[in-house]
């Protein structure tokens, strides 16, 4: 959706859960929790029930890397995004990382730029939705920080992909 320029939020929840698809029905704690959730998700992104956590390991760390494999940044492999200190995203949930669908080890994909120019479009418009899209733009120049990190140190990466990450880095920065 965000690649049409829409933007969404969600939450992903547990518990029992009544479908009825003749009738259109949907109901039980699970729903309701996801549906209570997704009201503080406050940013287009997906953010999963803390109380998951539990039900798949001990902490936030053991649930990272059973998810995506490991803490490490794992370029297109990465479902749960793993706070940084240095970028501009706050620690304030646990949600669904798509950005790296993006910036990818070997590439960037062409709805990069549907991002920027979505964000472009939107950021110096309406006051509600300036931190909704300094969010947006703060979140991607996360992974492309992230991404220029580990290309730095992989002798493989090709200097024309360092290079246009480099450049779509100076363009999310000077919004």
């Amino acid at each position: 959706l965000l690649w049409k320029k829409i933007l969404m939020r969600g939450a992903v929840s547990f518990g029992q859960v009544y479908y009825n698809p003749k009738r259109n029905i949907i109901v039980g704690k699970g729903f309701i929790r996801a549906y209570l959730l997704e009201s503080e998700a406050v940013y287009p992104r997906v953010i999963i029930d803390p109380s998951i956590v539990k039900k798949i390991s001990t902490d936030k760390t053991g649930f990272i890397h059973k998810i995506n494999g490991s803490e490490a940044y794992t370029f297109e492999n990465r479902i749960i995004y793993t706070h940084r200190d240095f970028t501009g995203i706050s620690d304030d949930a646990i949600f669904i990382d798509y950005a790296n669908k993006s910036v990818k080890k070997e590439r960037i994909v062409g709805s990069l730029r549907l991002v920027y120019e979505s964000i472009v479009e939107n950021l110096y418009g309406e006051q509600k939705l300036y931190s909704k899209y300094i969010w947006l733009k703060d979140y991607f120049l996360a992974c492309l920080t992230l991404t220029t990190h580990y290309l730095e140190e992989d002798s493989q990466a090709s200097q024309r992909h360092k290079d246009k990450i480099e450049e779509w880095t100076e363009k999310f920065r000077r919004l």
